[in-house]
């Protein structure tokens, strides 16, 4: 255990040695099978450039998240391609697969925004996705609203309060995942409704059709 812990913090200082172009390589290799998460970088490199700015800060958020949901999208693949099989090579606990497959089940492809929030690496929403066959569209999306989140919560609380935060910030990502989850259930219920407003209002052309041909007959 300690030869891996040691191995992966070597990988993680290699990636931070290249800076930028280090957050963006793991970004994109967590999100499809590398065990280490961004934030290990993205975090030591808002709190060494806070001279910088916040706008630094901001742009480190947001290449992290866009690189992260690119990668996404080839853990996606991965998972249409190589389906179950792969998804349990890839990740050996499959009480996480369980978990996730859960989510899926419950939330659809929102399910990708709480991955942020949750100590199930992202690269098992990724992989389960693509298995799972969920809409790849609704994915993104999802990715991109639970990643910005994270990723921009994370740089702020850096840049505002120092590295010493990230002590305390299980505590905020419990909180976050509290409003993600309400978030979701908002837009699920606000898409239940709609569809059946727009399918009682077909009912009602319907029947507002029927009713000349019974005045005639």
């Amino acid at each position: 255990m300690d030869g891996l812990r040691e191995a992966l913090q070597n990988a993680t200082e290699w990636f931070l040695s290249y800076g930028l172009w280090g957050l963006i390589l793991l970004s994109v290799v967590e999100a499809i099978f590398f065990p280490v998460p961004a934030d290990a970088v993205l975090i030591p490199l808002v709190g060494s450039s806070l001279d910088r700015g916040v706008g630094w800060a901001l742009f480190l958020a947001l290449v992290t998240t866009l690189t992260s949901v690119g990668g996404s999208w080839i853990g996606y693949a991965l998972g249409v391609w190589g389906g179950r099989p792969v998804l349990n090579k890839i990740v050996r606990n499959h009480e996480r697969i369980d978990q996730v497959e859960r989510f899926f089940d419950r939330y659809g492809a929102w399910a990708v925004a709480i991955a942020g929030f949750t100590p199930i690496p992202y690269k098992v929403f990724a992989i389960a996705g693509g298995v799972f066959r969920v809409n790849l569209v609704g994915f993104t999306l999802g990715g991109l609203l639970g990643r910005s989140m994270r990723f921009f919560l994370v740089a702020l609380a850096v840049f505002y309060f120092g590295e010493s935060i990230m002590a305390n910030l299980d505590v905020v990502f419990k909180a976050s995942l509290v409003l993600v989850l309400v978030y979701v259930a908002y837009l699920i219920l606000r898409a239940r409704l709609a569809k059946r407003l727009a399918n009682g209002a077909q009912m009602e052309d319907a029947d507002d059709a029927e009713d000349p041909q019974r005045d005639r007959a």
